[in-house]
């Protein structure tokens, strides 16, 4: 921290100086001259701000959120009505019409080709030594 003369607006020389902190905490900055110790100041650095500070919701930007996508903004205690007149209640329809479902993979020829192939990986891997 060096100070350095810096003329004022009446062109008499004022004394000026500049602290940039590199960590946050509390400071004491304290001034010292030839009288002896001037005032001092206390100074508090806050942390700068990170993602776990504020974790309020912003109800502005989540109504223009809303609004913008073609919602609404359901406000809390008007939730039971909004469930209410949103969900109807319909009987289960059945989907099926006649559909009949075959899997590829249920064929008896499918299991005789994995067992000889794996065979023969265990057979070449026999003879080879590297069991």
């Amino acid at each position: 921290l060096s100070p350095a003369q810096t003329p004022s607006a009446d062109s008499s020389l004022k004394w000026s100086a500049s602290f940039t902190p590199e960590k946050a905490g509390n400071y004491r900055l304290r001034l010292t001259g030839p009288e002896g110790s001037l005032p001092d100041a206390n100074l508090s650095v806050l942390p700068p701000p990170s993602e776990m500070d504020e974790l309020s919701a912003d109800p502005d930007f989540l109504t223009r959120l809303a609004e913008s996508t073609g919602g609404a903004l359901i406000p809390a205690d008007d939730f039971e009505n909004f469930l209410k007149s949103t969900i109807k209640k319909e009987t289960p329809k059945s989907r099926d019409h006649g559909v009949k479902w075959n899997p590829f993979w249920m064929k008896w020829y499918l299991p005789l080709i994995l067992v000889g192939l794996l065979g023969t990986e265990w057979f070449l891997r026999r003879r080879s030594g590297l069991i």
